[in-house]
């Protein structure tokens, strides 16, 4: 897939912030009032999100220069659970122009 480096900048620091919102989003809520399924889904939501964002810095730190393919992450793990690919298939395949 070929983009233009300064779109793709653009479309992850969008990214980025909207998971900025929704962690803060997130956070705010008052888990004293929840019951043991709602809290569980609700730290599941969080780690998701607080993954998401770290593939978007991931994404953002390849595309100016800071990151090079091999530093980028194989997989990710939001908890002891669950385990995610990582970035670096995904990065192999954009041609920067």
């Amino acid at each position: 897939m070929e983009i233009k480096r300064e779109q793709y900048i653009k479309q992850i620091a969008v990214s980025l912030f909207d998971n900025r919102k929704r962690i803060d989003t997130l956070q705010s809520k008052d888990l004293r009032n929840m019951t043991q399924s709602q809290r569980s889904k609700h730290e599941a939501n969080l780690n998701w999100e607080c993954m998401i964002k770290s593939k978007n810095e991931e994404r953002l730190g390849f595309a100016l220069g800071h990151l090079k393919l091999s530093e980028l992450r194989s997989f990710y793990e939001p908890s002891s659970f669950h385990k995610y690919d990582g970035i670096k298939g995904e990065m192999e395949q954009i041609k920067f122009v």
